[in-house]
């Protein structure tokens, strides 16, 4: 097929701006690979197209020509272009072609679709000085701001990397200077006791009550390394649970029964709807076990000696709800969310900081989200805390 020229097919009014010097100005109109489009400025239309702007934008063969220019500009921009080319139409000048510079903007193809191009301007000069006419050139921006948007994704996610590398480190840190000052008050203490063990002064009953103390410090040391394994085992990619029917009176008798040996001397309530007692849960009795010995032994921990710890299980909807509830002084009100933090301890009502690793509710609300529901916590300063956890019932 014979490639026509620009001075041959231009419309009439076009041919004194578009008359080439030689053959090759058509030939680079109609061949090259960008998209161009030759807009009248006075019309507001198009005036010619080269086949890469057909393809484009989707129109057939000539399709396009003698439509406003404004079916190729997206709604946002349609007033922004309808006052650069009156501007170009009276003066011949327009800010983007006095640049030269391509700018990024989007355009509109036939079917509606938008697509990204970079758009640059040349105004076409007759032989009277005329610039009635305008050369929009356009490429398709597409994948140029798909790559960007990857690469700016990928900068993204490196500084997110680093960033929590650095928090790791520094968790890292604390935790281990956690860890050691928390070892250092048992292993303290059961050299002390040792010590006096070892003079031999002591009489027997005496003898009996230091072993006492010292087995207490080891069973702290023995939470502290199950509570240290225990959140290694949940941040491994093997932490599952393995949920079956249990009825809610094995539950319950474990966990009463455990709370019973809790240092402190703390009375049990239980206060089980009978319909609660009788149900049957879905879980993995080894975790929410676990979960059970935590609030209780957080309970324990943080109430003074002879206070009341309370037992519920009632139930809601097609769950059972189960509540572990103290009399203590309760949470700060801006430590709530912080105690199930990983190696989070935040302050009791009165502001003083509570021992531990800050493991143990981290852990329980792991497990039970890992159950599908939610553990939860309310406290009222003076009054006491709750903390409470649903399972759905088989």
């Amino acid at each position: 097929m014979t490639v026509p020229d620009l001075a041959t097919d231009a419309p009439a009014q076009l041919k004194p701006a578009l008359a080439p010097r030689d053959v090759g100005l058509g030939l680079l109109f109609w061949t090259m690979r960008d998209a161009a489009v030759v807009g009248d400025a006075v019309s507001g239309r198009i005036a010619l197209l080269n086949p890469a702007a057909e393809r484009l934008f989707g129109y057939e063969e000539g399709e396009a020509v003698g439509l406003p220019l404004e079916v190729l500009v997206p709604e946002p921009l349609k007033e922004r272009h309808r006052a650069g080319l009156a501007v170009y139409a009276a003066t011949g000048r327009g800010a983007l072609i006095e640049t030269g510079i391509p700018v990024e903007l989007t355009a509109v193809r036939k079917d509606g679709g938008e697509i990204a191009v970079e758009l640059g301007l040349t105004p076409l000069t007759g032989p009277d000085g005329d610039r009635r006419y305008v050369l929009a050139v356009m490429r398709d921006a597409t994948a140029r701001r798909r790559v960007e948007s990857e690469r700016q994704a990928l900068l993204a996610a490196a500084r997110d990397y680093a960033q929590r590398l650095e928090e790791l480190a520094t968790l890292k840190a604390g935790f281990m200077a956690m860890v050691a000052h928390e070892l250092a008050t048992p292993v303290a203490a059961i050299r002390g006791l040792a010590d006096l063990l070892l003079a031999g002064h002591l009489a027997p009953a005496q003898q009996s009550s230091l072993i006492e103390a010292i087995r207490a410090e080891v069973d702290l040391l023995r939470d502290l390394v199950a509570d240290v394994q225990a959140a290694a085992a949940v941040e491994r990619d093997e932490f599952e649970v393995r949920p079956r029917p249990v009825a809610v009176a094995t539950f319950l008798a474990e966990a009463a029964a455990f709370a019973r040996s809790l240092a402190g001397g703390h009375p049990i309530a239980e206060a089980i709807e009978v319909e609660a007692a009788t149900a049957t849960v879905v879980a993995d009795p080894g975790r929410i076990g676990q979960v059970m010995r935590n609030l209780l032994t957080n309970a324990a921990k943080h109430t003074p000696a002879g206070t009341p710890i309370e037992l519920r299980a009632r139930c809601i909807g097609t769950a059972v709800r189960f509540e572990v509830t103290d009399r203590g002084p309760g949470i700060h009100p801006d430590e709530l969310e912080r105690v199930f933090e990983k190696f989070g301890r935040g302050r009791d009502a009165q502001g003083r900081k509570v021992p531990g690793v800050g493991l143990g509710l981290y852990l329980s609300r792991r497990i039970v989200r890992a159950h599908g529901g939610e553990l939860t916590v309310s406290s009222a300063v003076g009054e006491g805390t709750v903390f409470a956890f649903e399972l759905e019932t088989s």
